[in-house]
């Protein structure tokens, strides 16, 4: 059976005293139902028995994870089927789909497992331990963290007792004077930043060798901005 996955929301400043914290992994999300793994949207998961082998018959939710900043492995190998390069790729578990217990007794049960890998939860004492231990985490490479209400029951969709902390980085990229338009009529810019060209969605038209402004969370590992949104072309100075 598949679970239809939990969201995070954007932490807003909410209580989080007692909460448990963990690093919010650069992977793909992966649903395993027990017998096979699905992707976010249902779709099932071709990989090596390797990946599998070790996994429990009861449902996790989890990431196909290849370490910090190993994301484009990851999607390399999910495109390439049974035929890719999933070597240094794992499952790593962070949630009990399947239980109807509170998310403290959850997590338990994923990192109760000999056999499957889980998230490691930190117990967070007030805002100013949770804001260090982000910091930590980001320093040595990490994405941002995930923040879980731990007397939280199981629910798909977004919730406030579900919360991630990414740092939003803002920069400026120039445009290469190329656009490319989708079937439905979205134009996307043809940027560059720091040697690697990438889209940036808007239908703001711009000049070649204008400066745009952008937001984006971290850099791929081939140097790529990350989920890159529009926020203005430079030309007001």
């Amino acid at each position: 059976m598949t679970h239809a996955p939990q969201l995070a929301t954007d932490y807003y400043g909410q209580p989080i005293k007692g909460w448990l914290l963990s690093e919010k992994l650069d992977g793909i999300y992966a649903d395993w139902t027990g017998s096979e793994l699905r992707t976010k949207t249902g779709k099932l998961i071709l990989c090596p028995t390797s990946i599998t082998d070790s996994l429990p018959a009861f449902p996790l939710a989890g990431e196909l994870w290849a370490g910090r900043g190993g994301f484009q492995r990851v999607l390399s190998a999910l495109k390439s089927g049974i035929s890719g390069d999933w070597a240094s790729i794992e499952f790593v578990a962070f949630d009990a789909p399947g239980s109807l217990a509170r998310a403290s007794t959850r997590m338990e049960i994923t990192q109760s497992i000999p056999s499957v890998k889980a998230v490691s939860q930190t117990v967070i004492t007030d805002k100013r331990h949770m804001k260090r231990l982000v910091k930590e985490i980001l320093a040595t490479g990490g994405e941002g963290a995930i923040l879980r209400n731990p007397a939280s029951l199981y629910t798909a969709g977004r919730s406030d007792d579900y919360a991630k902390v990414k740092p939003v980085l803002c920069d400026e990229a120039t445009y290469t004077g190329k656009t490319v338009t989708t079937a439905t009529g979205k134009t996307s810019l043809i940027c560059e930043y720091q040697g690697e060209t990438f889209k940036l969605h808007t239908n703001t038209p711009a000049t070649k060798g204008q400066l745009v402004t952008f937001e984006y969370y971290g850099l791929t590992d081939s140097g790529k901005p990350r989920h890159a949104q529009f926020i203005a072309i430079r030309d007001y100075e």
